[in-house]
């Protein structure tokens, strides 16, 4: 296997094996033992090659800086769980949100260089005007981020602590006092005049142009949801961000207005200066600080009459932007912006090749090899993160960017003139326009049938067959037949044991806090979901959306055979209406029909998308693919007058496996399950209402005899689970969701294998 575009590039090599390093560095618990091994490996091949020494280094570097970066412990140990007067100053720009504020605080009165994140909520629309700077005393409910606890979810602790932050204090608006402002010297003085900045552009227009053009210009957090869901679903959510398509659009201003200037290094310098006071004024972004390094190193380069090479000059921005904190790699934005210009730059001159060859014209021809080629790169990382491809992308970005790249250079006029009333009146008016144009075309392409569609993740090797075949149809690599036949051959194999082959009975107890979500996977692919987790209306928090959802796509789940409810709390049925709406869904299961606002809106969402409901009770058995779900509660013709005991019991069973799902059931239920001589028994009981101490009597518990016990629970005011139903379990193996996260339950019939994501 060869390739003269990767190893020919000095720096690209020891670049990726400083990635491979930082990875290992979180997913391997030993990491030194696998490098000492690595090293050994490479250090007697490099007898007589001494760069596979530098490239073990590279790769070794990686993993102990990444290592010892999440090893550092959290200073706000001992007050977790406590509530705290914190004095401290804003270090972040404020992000609001309806009825929330959060930002990192930098504390006085606790002895920590560490940050804290605050969220401040209100019960109305109301909230305090936060700057950048501001000297607060907070009153704080003090908690330490919880890291992954589903496979592939979101990991929150990892994504504090690149930022710096190593706690979360929750508070009102009425826990808080304004004591002063800090002097922030440079970086306080480059977010005053952002938000100058912002100002003017506000003053010369309104919403959402205003919001709109100071999120692409100067980086402000944009809250439209409407119109990042179309920005999103077209394909050109790029522009909305500050990052390369700015550089790119100041490349081309200044190299066009410099065009006289015909030596080149007074010409990159300006270019540099330009880039460096763009920087200042956005508050050096993130981003945007990406963005400018890469072509900074790039335009340096060209200082010592090299050859530029744009795939170096992204290595060596990655290196030393990883050095400074290797945990910037695990930054979705990070991997997009750098994956996305890697792609342009080796796939670029293939794609505009064949397309130079249809019947278009030069300049859509280069602007659509553009959107095609990072659209090559970044897809995979689309389907994992965000499950979504848009088909309507390159025509979006044919009818959009053009327009958009305006607003740029505009926007500065505007400030810029912003003094003279008749000068900014005439650039608000083609400001608006373009705006507007934007806006509405994003709108009506995103609105059209099939725009984007929802891809479950088809797991890792898929992935690695794909980047191998687009990496040998675009001549970045190159291999003779042997490996084109192999990869055919274990593509196939893969096809023919994902779709084919049966596997076990697999049951995942989904960790999703303080609620109930259970995914029923059977031998030959049938999917059943059994309640969808928590739906909070004061914090938003929508559990369907931010785990159930992508716990189903990463497990290549695209539709479901049943959703179930078992009752209409809030905490079980909440995130089924995600589920719902999102996904093909071909039947749900309830109890009986509730008139209260949720099951209202559950009800509604299922009429929408079509999906019959099937009203169930004692009696009724449900057959799919070798598996039998017995109900066995609610009894008919008189169900209980809580609708906790009114939940949907199952008595799943598969060949010699049984297990009981009981929902949130109460005594009462549990009591008239005994007395009617109810079959009970089963290996593995799902615990009752989180183990509350309303449900598990000991009479139910012998009845069940269950080996394992399983609760699902979160953190709750409730006292859950209750020791008195624990000590009814002690005899039994105990599982809990807060503790073990989720619990991936499979088994064929004879035997059971439980895996719990945290082993404690």
């Amino acid at each position: 296997m060869k390739s003269k575009v990767l190893f020919d590039r000095p720096l690209v090599i020891p670049s990726l094996l400083l990635c491979a390093g930082i990875v290992i560095g979180r997913y391997l618990s030993h990491p030194v033992i696998f490098l000492w091994s690595v090293f050994a490996l490479f250090f007697f091949y490099a007898l007589y090659r001494y760069y596979y020494i530098l490239l073990a280094l590279f790769l070794a570097f990686g993993a102990y800086v990444s290592s010892r970066a999440l090893s550092v412990p959290s200073d706000y140990l001992s007050l977790a769980g406590t509530n705290v007067n914190i004095r401290g100053y804003i270090v972040t720009q404020p992000l609001y949100r309806p009825q929330k504020v959060s930002f990192d605080l930098k504390p006085y009165n606790v002895n920590t260089e560490q940050k804290i994140r605050i969220n401040m909520y209100s019960n109305s629309n109301f909230l305090p005007d936060l700057k950048y700077g501001d000297i607060l005393d907070v009153k704080v409910k003090v908690k330490l981020p919880r890291g992954r606890t589903n496979p592939f979810g979101f990991d929150y602790s990892l994504y504090l602590k690149k930022n710096g932050v190593y706690a979360i204090g929750s508070t009102d608006i009425n826990g808080y006092k304004r004591i002063g402002k800090r002097d922030m010297g440079f970086l306080g003085l480059a977010m005053g005049i952002k938000d100058k900045l912002n100002g003017t552009i506000h003053a010369c227009m309104d919403n959402p142009y205003s919001d709109l053009l100071s999120s692409m210009l100067l980086g402000y957090d944009f809250r439209d949801e409407d119109v990042i869901e179309s920005f999103s679903t077209s394909g050109v959510m790029h522009i909305l961000a500050i990052s390369g398509f700015n550089v790119g659009i100041i490349f081309s201003a200044v190299f066009f207005m410099a065009k006289p200037i015909k030596d080149v290094y007074i010409k990159n310098t300006i270019a540099i200066v330009v880039l460096l006071i763009y920087l200042f004024l956005v508050g050096f972004s993130p981003s945007m600080l990406r963005a400018a390094l890469m072509a900074i190193i790039f335009l340096i380069g060209q200082f010592f009459k090299r050859q530029a090479d744009s795939l170096n000059s992204l290595s060596a921005a990655a290196i030393l932007l990883l050095i400074i904190n290797p945990l910037s790699l695990f930054d979705v934005s990070f991997q997009l912006s750098f994956v996305a210009t890697a792609s342009l730059i080796l796939f670029y001159p293939t794609v505009y090749k064949y397309l130079r060859s249809l019947p278009i014209s030069e300049n859509i021809s280069s602007l659509m090899a553009m959107t095609i080629s990072a659209q090559l790169g970044v897809l995979p990382f689309l389907v994992y993160y965000f499950h979504k491809i848009s088909i309507i992308s390159i025509l979006a970005n044919v009818v959009v960017v053009p327009f958009a790249a305006f607003l740029i250079p505009l926007g500065f006029l505007l400030i810029l003139t912003s003094f003279i009333p008749a000068v900014s009146a005439f650039l608000t008016m083609p400001l608006v326009g373009i705006i507007y144009y934007v806006l509405r075309v994003t709108d009506f392409l995103s609105n059209l049938p099939y725009a984007a569609i929802t891809v479950p993740f088809p797991g890792f090797i898929w992935i690695g067959l794909y980047y191998l075949f687009l990496f040998r149809f675009t001549d970045i690599i190159e291999f003779d037949a042997r490996y084109t036949i192999a990869s055919m051959i274990l593509a196939l194999a893969l096809f023919i044991q994902q779709f084919y082959i049966p596997g076990p009975l697999t049951i995942s107890f989904i960790d999703v806090g303080q609620g109930d979500s259970i995914l029923i996977v059977t031998p030959h692919k049938h999917s059943l979901l059994i309640d969808g987790g928590r739906l909070d209306t004061r914090t938003g928090f929508d559990a369907g959306k931010a785990i159930v959802e992508p716990y189903l796509l990463m497990n290549g789940i695209g539709k479901l055979d049943a959703v179930i409810a078992t009752h209409p709390d809030a905490d079980h049925m909440g995130g089924l209406l995600t589920v719902v709406r999102d996904m093909p869904v071909k039947s749900a299961i309830v109890y009986q029909k509730c008139d209260d606002s949720l099951s209202s809106a559950f009800y509604d969402a299922l009429r929408d998308k079509r999906v019959p409901i099937k009203y169930l009770h004692r009696g009724y058995k449900i057959h799919i693919d070798g598996v039998t779900l017995e109900v066995l509660n609610p009894p008919q013709p008189t169900p209980f007058e809580n609708d906790n005991d009114n939940s949907l019991v199952f008595r799943l069973l598969y060949k010699k496996a049984s297990i009981l799902l009981t929902g949130d059931m109460g005594l009462d239920a549990e009591k008239d399950l005994v007395a009617d001589s109810i079959d009970l028994k089963a290996d593995v009981l799902k615990v009752s209402h989180h183990g509350s101490a309303t449900a598990g009597s000991q009479e139910f518990v012998q009845a069940v005899g269950p080996l394992v016990s399983i609760i699902s629970v979160g953190e709750n005011n409730y006292g859950h689970p209750s020791k008195i139903v624990l000590e009814r379990l002690k005899n039994t193996r105990i599982f809990r969701t807060d503790m073990n996260g989720a619990i991936v339950l499979k088994t064929d019939g004879e035997r059971y294998y439980i895996r719990p994501f945290l082993r404690r």
